[in-house]
């Protein structure tokens, strides 16, 4: 296998001598480091695609609906900023969701499937890209409100004891 320490290789002609094992690279070495590059990419890729997606999004669907359902008693709803942030909630556990859907096509059972196929470009990416935009531009309003608020308060009412 190549030992080299390659972030400390500038490539002028003087130096390649620093490192070997660029000249006496042979086809087995070749193929003994592809082999190896190309199975860590699988394990990352499985590592990625397959647990840490699902999970990830799972977490984020849960906290989300936790969000909500505190947001949204009786004692909360009083503030628009409660409202905002229940709706924005919303939106991120939608985008979660379909982004979860859009994960399948790593899973080869699933990709075969028509109706995955007819699902995925011409329904999945415009939900998702309509969630995204939707939590966007409810983040931009309620940025706005507060700047609105910060700025030019309103009087409300004074109680005198």
């Amino acid at each position: 296998m190549m030992s080299c320490n390659w972030t400390s290789l500038t490539f002028s002609h003087d130096n390649l001598t620093d490192c070997p094992d660029l000249y006496h690279l042979h086809d087995d070495d070749d193929d003994q480091v592809l082999i190896d590059l190309r199975r860590r990419l699988e394990m990352t890729r499985f590592v990625v695609q397959r647990v840490l997606a699902p999970t990830v999004i799972s977490a984020g669907i849960l906290a989300n609906i936790l969000t909500v359902i505190v947001l949204t008693r009786p004692s909360m709803t009083r503030s628009s900023t409660n409202v905002y942030l229940s709706a924005l909630a919303v939106y991120d556990a939608a985008y979660l969701a379909l982004a979860f859907t859009m994960t399948w096509i790593h899973y080869d059972t699933v990709k075969a499937m028509a109706w995955y196929t007819r699902y995925q470009l011409p329904v999945g990416r415009p939900l998702i890209d309509s969630a995204s935009n939707t939590a966007v531009w409810l983040i931009v309003s309620f940025t706005v409100e507060r700047f609105i608020n910060v700025r030019f308060p309103i009087k409300g009412k004074v109680t005198r004891y």
